[in-house]
């Protein structure tokens, strides 16, 4: 996810698109015809396409899905991407999901439906619910990070829940009832350190309030009002 953020940084503008139904949308036909092109025989073609696919499509789960449908999109890439390096502009996918970004606004520039036009002759339809242009730093999340400040960040949203839950571990080390619940220490942990991988500067906060943290009070205090149980242990019989 990161590094299909990174290409972006520094540019003002961004385009998302999103591709519609994009594993049950590519039907077990293509997937042959693509094992025939690469040079299997049509039996073989026709067992493997059998193998890879599911109720007569790709089928998210399976490992080859993301292979193939890649494998069906180069082409796509390939055309999309020679276009914006033609306008200075950066285009990169994660699975379904298309970015344009650029210094000059991209809503009216063609380029909506220049990436549109380009997947419908490849043979793949655009979620136009989700496509939308915006300023880079107006909360746009490109795989759910975001810019922040000419950095990558996480979102908004998912930075605040974790100081929440980080605020309802203290709240329980002192005997108190938390506003949402508990997340474990290495729940906690866990998140705090995917957020300082994305954004090193948050690190040293997180980190110092954690560190902060009786673990074993948060738990007694836990059990006290019911968020966990105790667990079962066999005694002998006196």
């Amino acid at each position: 996810m990161l590094t299909n953020l990174r290409p972006h940084l520094g540019n003002r503008f961004v385009f998302k698109a999103d591709i519609a139904q994009f594993y049950p949308g590519i039907h077990h036909t293509r997937v042959r015809r693509l094992f025939e092109q690469l040079g299997c025989p049509t039996d073989a073609a026709r067992c493997i396409t059998r193998l890879c696919t599911y109720r007569f499509c790709l089928e998210q789960g399976l490992v080859t899905s993301p292979i193939l449908a890649d494998t069906l999109l180069a082409e796509a890439d390939v055309r999309i991407g020679s276009a914006c390096r033609a306008m200075n502009l950066t285009y990169t996918r994660f699975v379904d999901d298309l970015f344009v970004s650029g210094n000059f606004d991209l809503d009216g520039s063609g380029v909506p439906g220049l990436v549109e036009a380009v997947l419908r002759e490849n043979g793949f339809t655009v979620n136009r619910e989700k496509m939308n242009c915006k300023p880079a730093e107006d909360g746009f999340t490109i795989t759910n990070l975001r810019f922040h400040r000419g950095h990558p960040d996480v979102s908004a949203d998912y930075a605040t829940e974790l100081e929440r839950h980080i605020d309802d571990a203290h709240a329980l080390a002192r005997g108190e009832r938390p506003a949402d619940g508990l997340l474990t220490e290495c729940q906690l942990w866990g998140r705090a350190r995917y957020v300082g991988w994305v954004n090193p500067g948050r690190w040293p906060r997180l980190k110092n309030r954690l560190s902060g943290i009786d673990w074993t009070r948060v738990y007694n205090t836990a059990v006290g009002y019911g968020l966990i149980g105790r667990r079962k242990a066999l005694v002998p019989r006196v």
